[in-house]
């Protein structure tokens, strides 16, 4: 009997070392990574990106680019750099900057590599189109004389063209078309305010809100 009990015994023990412990999963990944500019054309590029983690921008890690070309079924790489962060009176809306030369239009992929303190390098990859010439005005260019809604228009009440919760009225006193007309330095700003998704719109909203503030009578 006593045999028997020893056999049990070791089987069970020799089972229990045989077993591995079920790993556990690393935690998934909460980090995001933007493309913060609109628009990418022929030739060279500006190339900003948000960097978020947990909701926050991530304002102290190397963050390194590879670019690749996509027209064709085999992805080429064609460049890669680093992209320093960017953030002075930006606040928690600092944004990474690379700058790259697209040579041909149409489809193009970045791999966004960031590494942070503490952590294990993170890669995200990101496609984009890369248009045959700027829909946009150039460095120089006049800006389209638009004649957009005034607080005039709307007898005073600027939540009918304006998304802020903050009062933003000093920056709806006057059309587009009439300020780059009017002889005085002028500040177009296209922003959503309330319908930001990401720390980057929202406060270049309030900047331009402090410099009107300040040179209201100026410009």
């Amino acid at each position: 009997m006593m045999r028997w009990f020893c056999l049990i015994a070791c089987a069970l023990l020799l089972s229990a070392c045989g077993s591995s412990p079920t790993p556990t999963p690393p935690p998934a990944s909460n980090l995001d990574v933007i493309l913060a500019n609109s628009q990418h054309i022929l030739g060279a590029n500006r190339f900003p990106l948000g960097v978020i983690r947990d909701g926050k921008s991530v304002k102290d890690a190397f963050v390194h680019l590879k670019f690749f070309d996509l027209t064709t079924d085999n992805a080429v790489a064609k460049s890669e750099t680093d992209a320093p962060y960017f953030g002075d009176n930006l606040g928690e809306a600092g944004v990474y900057v690379a700058h790259a030369n697209f040579d041909k239009p149409g489809a193009w992929g970045v791999e966004v590599t960031v590494s942070e303190n503490g952590r294990a390098s993170e890669t995200k990859r990101l496609g984009f189109e890369v248009l045959p010439q700027d829909p946009s005005p150039g460095i120089g260019e006049d800006a389209p004389r638009t004649k957009n809604l005034t607080l005039q228009d709307v007898n005073g009440d600027r939540t009918k063209i304006s998304s802020s919760v903050e009062d933003d009225s000093i920056l709806h006193r006057i059309s587009i078309a009439d300020a780059v007309t009017n002889g005085k330095p002028t500040v177009i700003l296209f922003a959503t305010p309330r319908f930001c998704t990401t720390r980057t719109c929202g406060p270049s909203h309030q900047v331009v809100m402090s410099l009107a503030q300040n040179y209201a009578d100026r410009v």
